[in-house]
């Protein structure tokens, strides 16, 4: 039963992770603990975490070449700023049907398993 479990529990968090997507939003409409990614006029995207503007610079928390470290981007270079929202429908959606299926797996290696009388 524990496997039937871990399964859940994975499905769970899968869906969740799942049922997000980044939105254009205005750089002023952006929250400190909005996860973010922005594009530069190069080309350049980042996702950052943490974000502050302060005077004309964007900083956040993102990953560098495999570690995390504080970014700095010019408000100036900014073509476009995209917040990271759930979609809490989705996500009940498919944690619904995420649990439905493992019911019926579950139900399905249990009859299996019973012995026949």
């Amino acid at each position: 039963m524990s496997r039937v479990r871990s399964l859940a529990a994975l499905s769970v968090v899968v869906a969740l992770a799942s049922c997000s997507s980044y939105r254009l939003v205005p750089l002023a409409n952006v929250a400190p603990n909005d996860q973010v990614r922005v594009t530069a006029r190069d080309g350049r995207s980042v996702e950052l975490q943490s974000v502050a503007v302060r005077a004309d610079t964007l900083r956040g928390l993102g990953w560098t070449e495999g570690h995390r470290e504080i970014v700095a981007i010019a408000v100036a270079n900014i073509t476009t700023v995209e917040v990271r929202r759930t979609d809490a429908v989705m996500s009940l959606g498919l944690v619904v049907g995420a649990a439905f299926a493992l019911a019926v797996i579950a139900y399905a290696v249990l009859a299996h398993a019973m012995p026949y009388s």
